[in-house]
């Protein structure tokens, strides 16, 4: 499980750098600076883990 998420790990930061140069290129400078920001929050392995639901309490009787 481990290789797998270096691997995804990988190959989003490739395409990550693949979106900065693009929009670097049209003139995004503020969308590149956001993916850049995502891009070394995943080299530092920084996320947010979001959990969302309702839970129910179940009486016995």
């Amino acid at each position: 499980m481990l290789n797998q998420y270096k691997r995804v790990k990988e190959e989003l930061i490739e395409n990550l750098e693949s979106l900065k140069t693009l929009c670097s290129s049209r003139g995004s400078s503020s969308i590149a600076e956001n993916l850049l920001e995502v891009e070394e929050k995943l080299l530092q392995n920084r996320f947010h883990l979001v959990i969302l639901g309702q839970f129910k309490t179940r009486t016995r009787s």
